[in-house]
């Protein structure tokens, strides 16, 4: 029997209905295709900034989105921190689990400002103005192959971090560091049974099993050469840092930062005391951020 034709109505609805669904497809394909965050975590794009910090021989790479910052210090010889901050009103504050900060401001498509760093990064206190050094810089939009990159490889429950500046030159500084460090501290292993000792033996001290210690990495210390070798020595497109995820900010977390900004700025502006009540406040910004935002390597 000969099938009769569609009508016009009918012929509209099919071409809606095949629209609905190549619509849903695509948005299916674009959610798989996109990086995820953490629970509690939103994606975020932002713009890259770059340049050098003066009296060092570090590069500095900044991501600022619309209300928070990732970024990243590093000289390739020891100096490297990994840092996550905030941003309000082109002000922009970040911090680091290694004792180092950044105080910044949008201005004329540049990033300008002060770079806190730890004197002494192995001993290095995240709320001691007394142990860091202070130093100027201003960093210039990425075009080109310029850029902050980031790869990472977790390895028996720890996760290392490659991290490069690139600027406009082409020249790079990187590092492979700690940023998570497994909980499990300690392993046990059990002594196989034994029979009862005999009459006027000496049981062992320790019948339930020897305990070792296998140490814990610090967070920012440099990887081990076995582990560096495993990474690229230059960036690849794919470890290019374009979006990022970031913890949502609290309004605890946002006056925190904001104050600290102000306070570090205080406390340069009036020439970097070592007590008093200006130096009071930068060290209780400092503590209050720790506590408000937490301090660690993203």
């Amino acid at each position: 029997m000969r099938r009769p034709a569609c009508s016009s109505s009918r012929t509209a609805r099919r071409g809606r209905a095949i629209a609905v669904f190549t619509a849903v497809g695509m948005m299916l394909t674009l959610l798989a295709s996109a990086p995820l965050a953490a629970a509690g975590e939103t994606q975020q794009n932002g713009t890259t900034f770059v340049g050098t910090v003066e009296g060092t021989d570090a590069y500095i790479g900044i991501v600022v989105g619309k209300t928070a910052a990732f970024g990243y210090i590093c000289d390739a010889e020891g100096v490297t921190h990994w840092l996550r901050g905030s941003v309000k009103k082109g002000d922009v504050t970040l911090t680091a689990a290694t004792g180092a900060s950044v105080v910044a401001a949008l201005a004329d498509g540049k990033l300008i400002g002060k770079a806190f760093l730890p004197a002494n990064p192995a001993a290095a206190n995240p709320a001691d103005l007394a142990g860091v050094t202070v130093h100027d810089f201003e960093a210039t939009r990425a075009k080109g192959r310029a850029g902050l990159f980031r790869q990472e490889k977790a390895v028996d429950g720890t996760t290392f971090a490659a991290g490069w500046v690139r600027l406009g030159d082409g020249s790079l500084r990187g590092e492979v560091t700690v940023t998570r460090v497994a909980e499990q501290a300690t392993s046990s292993t059990t002594a196989p049974p034994v029979n009862t000792a005999p009459p006027s033996t000496t049981p062992p001290s320790n019948p339930g099993g020897v305990q070792a210690n296998v140490g814990i990495a610090a967070v920012g210390q440099i990887a081990p050469a076995d582990i560096q070798v495993q990474f690229p020595p230059t960036p690849t497109p794919r470890s290019r840092v374009i979006t990022f995820a970031t913890p949502e900010h609290t309004r605890r977390c946002a006056l925190a930062r904001a104050e600290l900004g102000a306070a570090l700025n205080a406390w340069t502006n009036a020439g970097m005391p070592l007590s008093g009540p200006i130096y009071d406040r930068g060290k209780a910004a400092l503590e209050a951020v720790n506590t408000a935002c937490g301090a660690t390597i993203p």
